[in-house]
């Protein structure tokens, strides 16, 4: 008995020094691709718009660094990776009606915010769409409806994680990881 009861301890520290390893590699990410040029050391972190904060992914950003996304686009092409993620990018047709409403759109994001809350750039081109996800954005406003409580309606932007390819300028790097995604708009009551 105290020998099942080892083995069975044993098997339980495994699996979790397993998991914190692969929670540990999420977290900094996989690397695609590594450079050694300086001449990219002079870019910033992205500059973030309101709006983007709002939804913690961003369409078009100021500083994008395009030069050093093509440059690496193109070294991705030479192990034939010319897409990591495009989703269907058809709009759902819907047979219930939503509480809050909210726009579907198509992004090929140039920034995303990760799970710890910084900012990165995301890997895609001006001609060569790398990455795409449909976002369903929350429209910030709220109907009244037909209730009659003395809660207030809120609706709240919720988002779900999805692997990107990210650009690591500190570690000279590209590399995946989980970043948010605008998913779905939830109606909230608020006293």
């Amino acid at each position: 008995m105290t020998r099942k009861l080892s083995c069975v301890i044993f098997f339980i520290m495994v699996l979790l020094q397993t998991a914190r390893a692969n929670d540990d590699s999420s977290s900094n990410g996989q690397t695609l691709l590594h450079w050694t040029e300086t001449k990219y050391d002079s870019i910033l972190e992205p500059v973030i718009s309101s709006d983007c904060e709002y939804y913690e992914i961003c369409n078009k950003v100021q500083n994008y660094p395009m030069e050093l996304v093509t440059s690496k686009l193109e070294e991705l092409k030479t192990k034939n990776i010319t897409k990591f993620t495009i989703e269907n990018l058809n709009a759902e047709n819907v047979d219930y009606e939503n509480l809050c409403s909210f726009k579907d759109e198509v992004y090929y994001p140039q920034a995303a915010k990760d799970s710890s809350g910084k900012w990165h750039f995301i890997l895609n081109g001006h001609s060569q769409a790398f990455q795409g996800f449909v976002v369903k954005r929350c429209k910030k406003n709220c109907p009244t409806g037909p209730f009659h409580t003395d809660y207030t309606l809120k609706c709240v932007q919720m988002h779900y994680n999805r692997k990107m390819v990210f650009i690591d300028i500190e570690k000279r790097r590209l590399a995946v990881k989980k970043f948010k995604i605008p998913r779905c708009c939830s109606c909230t009551l608020i006293n």
